[in-house]
């Protein structure tokens, strides 16, 4: 079994907050990382610099058009800081199936996402229907759960050919790990398309990441 690791470093030009990535050097030697790096003014050791667009979301979907050829067989998508959500995420990416199953919330064949908040609450998640676990839920407007509307319906509407459910169930953080053969039961262009909204959309990193897992779901039909 083969893996990589994909790392969303975030650069917020308010804050001028730089993630502590210390964590990856207790990463199994075996998994391949990839570090992607949006503040110009931090130079993380053998990072890949990204413009400082679109959130984790932009990274990782970059990262799937790059190397879309020589994806390995199980990728893991983490924020560069990732245990404000998923605190046990060293020994997810670590172990193998049996743990990904016990640690992760919402989840289907192939895709594992972790939903828990380690900052001082913790969200209150629902009981999957479309999915198997736990999950948050939303409208096609993205609410509750945003200080104001995301047309997720806009978006789905730019990459599916297909109805979006009423209730899109998804893990906060946008944090998961996912096999090569879901990715690629999309084409190369549709990973294309989506990477290019994420410079158009201005809400694209949170539409993004309530449809993540239809993104990665060969159930719904895309364009």
């Amino acid at each position: 079994m083969t893996r990589e690791l994909i790392v969303a470093s975030y650069f917020d030009s308010k804050a001028r907050y730089i993630e502590d990535i210390s964590w990856l050097n207790r990463i199994d030697p075996s998994i391949k990382i990839y570090l992607y790096n949006k503040n110009e003014n931090n130079h993380y050791p053998n990072s890949i610099h990204l413009p400082n667009v679109g959130r984790e979301g932009h990274t990782y979907i970059h990262h799937i058009c790059e190397n879309y050829d020589n994806l390995s067989e199980y990728l893991f998508f983490f924020q560069g800081y990732p245990f404000d959500h998923t605190g046990s995420c060293i020994e997810i990416i670590n172990e193998d199936l049996d743990i990904w199953n016990l640690k992760s919330q919402l989840r289907f064949e192939g895709y594992w996402g972790y939903c828990h908040n380690y900052f001082g609450t913790m969200w209150n998640l629902d009981k999957a229907i479309e999915f198997e676990g736990d999950c948050l839920r939303c409208d096609k407007n993205g609410k509750p759960h945003h200080h104001e509307n995301i047309p997720c319906w806009q978006l789905w509407q730019e990459m599916f050919d297909c109805e979006i459910p009423e209730t899109i169930e998804f893990n906060p953080g946008n944090q998961f790990n996912v096999s090569r053969d879901l990715i690629k039961q999309r084409g190369l262009d549709f990973w294309k398309k989506l990477l290019a909204l994420s410079y158009t959309r201005e809400l694209w990193p949170w539409e993004l990441e309530r449809l993540m897992p239809y993104m990665m779901n060969p159930k719904y039909k895309s364009k």
